[in-house]
């Protein structure tokens, strides 16, 4: 955990072998009787390291791949919360 705050935001950052990957942040912000909750991922991988992982995890576009993924997340957490009211 890099950034805590609680009712806020929390973040993380992944390493590969000591190689800095990405950060992830979860924001949260009150709108009326919700919360809106916005994930966000930011490639910390040095150029040779993101071709490399590219190629290997036969992952052409990370970017595409995780924003696709952001947004079922996101899905999920908006269904889990509205069947726990």
């Amino acid at each position: 955990m890099v950034d805590a705050t609680p009712g806020q935001k929390f973040a993380f950052e992944v390493a590969v072998a000591g190689i800095p990957a990405s950060r992830w942040t979860y924001e949260f912000q009150p709108d009326g009787n919700t919360t809106v909750v916005t994930e966000t991922w930011t490639d910390r991988r040095p150029r040779w390291f993101a071709v490399l992982a590219g190629a290997t995890m036969g992952i052409a576009d990370i970017r595409a791949h995780n924003q696709q993924n952001i947004a079922a997340t996101l899905a999920n957490l908006k269904t889990a919360a509205e069947q726990s009211r």
